[in-house]
């Protein structure tokens, strides 16, 4: 109980709504329609619909009948976030699993038993996805060698699959700006406020500046991280209005 999950909607009646826990093998549930909504109820179809993923907390699990009781108004903002990024990662776990089955021809659960669940049980990585990840780069220091269970021949062929859909992909950003100089220094004026802005590329983080039509230039940089790349392109323009004022 009190466990925050990831539900699918399956049918809404009078009594509430009957979903299914994808990460509980399919495990049937019911959200009561008291435990719907904190706001009063004019349409449930307008909360809830057949086939959405709606993110609840465990209330009570009864073993016997095999059926779980839930809640979607109890759960907090913070707690929504949680629980689907965790969703989403596991998603994608397997995801890289189920390949890794096929290509192996081998049960899903005999590789889940040798390749990820000992990865939890390690105390090592809060979830399979942050192994796969540090996996992308260094497989060795997830599986080092001589691991239980572990074939060299798989992981070679679970690493490849993990590359193929975790590795970070660059970003292509671009910023578009107007330099112009009127004063005697002219052209050598835009060049060197230019420069000043090209100055701040760098290995990781390159930057570029293409004349696009006087007096309009393009930056462009590449970066694994959004937020970094518009970043730079902000500072360069600030250093390249910065030296332009000077004259």
């Amino acid at each position: 109980a009190d466990e925050t999950v990831v539900v699918q909607v399956k049918r809404v009646a009078d009594m509430g709504v009957y979903v299914t826990l994808p990460e509980y093998n399919d495990a049937d549930g019911m959200i009561m329609m008291s435990e719907v909504s904190r706001q009063r109820i004019r349409s449930i179809n307008k909360i809830v619909r057949v086939g959405k993923q709606e993110v609840v907390v465990v209330m009570r699990v009864d073993p016997e009948k095999g059926y779980i009781d839930l809640s979607r108004r109890r759960v907090s903002a913070k707690d929504r976030l949680r629980a689907e990024d965790r969703f989403n990662k596991s998603k994608i776990v397997h995801s890289i699993m189920r390949q890794f089955a096929q290509a192996t021809k081998k049960t899903l659960e005999d590789l889940y038993t040798r390749y990820a669940w000992p990865l939890l049980t390690s105390g090592r990585y809060p979830h399979i996805y942050a192994a796969f990840s540090e996996a992308v780069a260094a497989p060795e220091t997830v599986w080092p060698a001589g691991t239980p269970g572990v074939e060299p021949e798989e992981l070679k062929t679970l690493v490849e699959l993990i590359r193929k859909r975790m590795t970070p992909t660059h970003i292509k950003m671009r910023a578009e700006v107007d330099v112009s100089c009127f004063t005697y220094e002219g052209i050598n004026a835009i060049k060197d406020a230019l420069r000043a802005g090209e100055a701040l590329s760098t290995e990781q983080l390159p930057l570029t500046i293409k004349l696009v039509a006087p007096p309009s230039f393009v930056l462009f940089t590449t970066s694994l991280n959004r937020k970094a790349g518009l970043d730079l392109l902000a500072r360069a323009i600030d250093a390249i209005r910065t030296e332009i004022l000077k004259r």
